[in-house]
């Protein structure tokens, strides 16, 4: 029963950790480097997962467009 609280709680948290990336991080790189970034492209996924009509080119260039 502890397994299966600790997998809920860690996806829980996993989602709401996902979906937020701090303005300030992505303004304070260049847009190549927010493109290349890792912690940016697994947020895009979140939200290509939730939107799939949405293309990752798509979701990366919103998320990235307050770069450098």
């Amino acid at each position: 029963m502890k397994q299966v609280i600790f997998a809920i709680l860690v996806g829980v948290s996993a989602n709401a950790l996902a979906l937020s990336v701090k303005p300030e991080y992505i303004k304070s790189m260049t847009r190549s480097q927010c493109l290349a970034d890792p912690t940016v492209r697994f947020v895009a996924n979140q939200y290509r997962q939730q939107y799939p009509n949405l293309s990752m080119d798509q979701v990366m260039r919103v998320m990235c467009k307050e770069a450098k």
